[in-house]
């Protein structure tokens, strides 16, 4: 599960060095993520569901797989952050909200000296 775990917080980065921004500046603190939410690029994509009692769980789709390889865990969304709690071990992740409409957040994170931005596109 750990290589899962590992496998999730790669791609989301992944997707975070895409590069995709987006130009809106729009911060409605009313807004919720809770919902579910893609990432897409040529080779896999990706979707986060944010659940209303605080777990989260993301499947990650690969052209030469069937299934997709799934995460999930408990997250916190304070102060334009979101923490992800993967259920499988003690690590956490953390992305910064850039703007959030209702069908639209934009995310920033780190990790290893490597930063990047993606933009997530609410499905549900």
């Amino acid at each position: 599960m750990k290589t899962l775990r590992l496998l999730s917080t790669f791609f989301i980065l992944a997707f975070l060095c895409v590069g995709l921004i987006s130009c809106s500046s729009d911060d409605d603190n009313d807004i919720s993520i809770v919902g579910t939410w893609t990432i897409a690029n040529i080779e896999q994509s990706m979707s986060i569901t944010f659940n209303s009692d605080g777990s989260f769980s993301t499947a990650i789709y690969f052209d030469e797989l069937d299934e997709p390889a799934t995460q999930s865990g408990t997250y916190q969304y304070a102060n334009g952050q979101i923490t992800f709690y993967y259920s499988d071990d003690s690590d956490t992740v953390v992305v910064t909200v850039v703007s959030l409409t209702s069908t639209t957040m934009v995310i920033t994170g780190d990790q290893e000296e490597q930063t990047g931005t993606a933009t997530l596109t609410r499905v549900q």
